[in-house]
């Protein structure tokens, strides 16, 4: 009997210790941040309930703060000329212990570059997070173009935003945060009958998308939006998350399905394994005379980095792609300004699916170059291949280049960043003549940013017909 039980309690300590190094082969949990979030009521409503989602989705030392002012006092340029509310987030800040700073919309990108400073100057590694809200009064706009225009905005003139910050803050980490496209996705299966937790578009915030005319949210966006979030800040798997939040909808599924279409928005750096520009060197040179060719594929067992978009998705560059398709490939050296870099637009109907909905490809053909000098591109999971000839190509004569920058933006989807040095010697390869790049190159962590044009600005226009994405 005592063989028996000591038997039995070794056979229980070793389904202890199992289960133990099983939940640590799992993963450890995740570490919590400092979060700091200001803004108006479209925004810090959705931020207050972090708390109560970071600590049941086991993030350890998840804290944070809020500051709030209303309507368009609570933009970010607007809490900077406040000097209560500027005292209040300046005395969070000054501690250095923010790792998060989130920021709801501002049309004025001056009030970004305030904040971001003062934060940077308290914790060089503070996170920025941005992100843009619904649009408010929603009854005076059709469905539709209510989620048209907002799907447009997020997709096309938002992540302009973001890159010119990116710009003037190199190094830090400065991110979307897709939290607004909630109210949109809610809105749409309301419109299509397929939101049965919802009666009305505008009520009673347990069984409306908004609770007034104004178009503050109701419940179950904030619950969908603070999941975006959670994922988002945190990279929590939204399928895993054990919380029964009530609703037949599957809000869960909506705000997975939001980070990754926003993930799709993001650069990705690719290898360069050939990137040559020819120019005509002569004393009459002939722009027609130039050609490109670039390559990024697997280089001694080191992966290139691209992925071919699914058929019908925001990123797919045909006329059957979600946002309507086409491309937009990009040239120039590092440290040119927006006006001696060579951009060509990449027409939807010039672009053919390839593959299969499994192994998806796809391919551009111009062989008469009607659109321009860019007359194919090759591109599936793994491999991406561009050429091209003639005048409006990438000019050689401000020899020599250095860095080179190659960027292919898919629809409005997925981007593209490849760089690469001259090949050594650079004399003999980075001329009037020619640019070989060095095989090889590897992905860039940062894709460097083009300067303003001469006499421009960093700050962007946004969104001038919706610039009352306020409240």
């Amino acid at each position: 009997m005592l063989r028996s039980s000591k038997r039995m309690l070794r056979l229980l300590f070793g389904l202890v210790l199992l289960a133990w190094s099983s939940g640590e082969a799992r993963g450890q949990a995740v570490e919590g941040q400092n979060v700091l979030a200001i803004g108006h009521s479209f925004f810090v409503p959705v931020a207050r309930l972090l708390d109560e989602h970071a600590a049941r989705a086991g993030v350890v030392g998840h804290t944070q703060s809020e500051v709030f002012s209303g309507g368009e006092t609570g933009t970010p340029s607007s809490l900077w000329e406040n000097d209560t509310k500027k005292a209040e987030i300046l005395a969070i800040l000054n501690t250095g212990t923010v790792d998060v700073f989130a920021m709801t919309y501002d049309p004025d990108s001056e009030g970004y570059e305030e904040w971001i400073s003062a934060a940077l100057a308290a914790n060089p590694n503070t996170k920025i997070y941005l992100g843009l809200p619904w649009i408010d009064y929603p009854s005076e706009w059709t469905t539709e173009l209510y989620v048209s225009t907002w799907l447009t905005a997020h997709r096309t003139a938002w992540p302009n935003v973001l890159e010119s910050l990116r710009a003037l803050y190199p190094g830090v980490e400065i991110h979307n945060l897709a939290y607004g496209q909630a109210a949109i996705e809610l809105r749409q299966l309301f419109e299509d009958g397929n939101l049965p937790d919802v009666s009305s578009m505008t009520g009673a915030s347990e069984s409306a998308i908004f609770t007034d005319y104004k178009g503050h949210a109701g419940q179950i966006v904030k619950d969908t939006a603070v999941m975006v979030w959670l994922s988002t800040i945190y990279g929590i798997d939204l399928d895993d998350y054990a919380w029964d939040h009530g609703y037949t909808t599957d809000i869960r599924q909506i705000a997975r399905e939001i980070v990754e279409e926003d993930q799709q928005l993001t650069t990705t750096g690719v290898l360069t394994t050939k990137f040559m520009l020819r120019d005509d060197a002569g004393p009459l040179p002939d722009a027609n005379k130039r050609r490109f060719s670039f390559r990024s594929s697997p280089q001694k067992g080191e992966p290139s980095g691209v992925i071919s978009p699914d058929f019908g998705s925001i990123s797919d560059p045909t006329t059957g792609g979600e946002s309507g398709g086409g491309a937009t490939l990009t040239i120039y050296a590092n440290g040119d300004t927006l006006d001696e870099a060579v951009q060509f637009s990449l027409p939807a109907l010039l672009w053919e699916r390839k593959g299969s909905p499994f192994r998806p490809g796809y391919s551009y053909k111009d062989r008469g170059r009607a659109e321009g000098p860019i007359q194919k591109i090759v591109l599936r999971s793994g491999k991406l291949s561009i050429s091209g000839s003639g005048a409006g190509l990438y000019p050689l004569n401000d020899a020599p280049q250095g860095e080179m920058v190659l960027r292919l933006k898919l629809a409005t989807g997925m981007e593209f960043c490849a760089t690469t040095w001259a090949r050594i010697p650079m004399d003999r390869h980075d001329s009037t003549a020619k640019f070989n790049g060095q095989k090889g190159s590897p992905a860039p962590t940062e894709c460097p940013q083009l300067a303003p044009a001469s006499g421009g600005s960093a700050s962007q226009a946004f969104l001038a017909e919706t610039a009352s994405l306020l409240d």
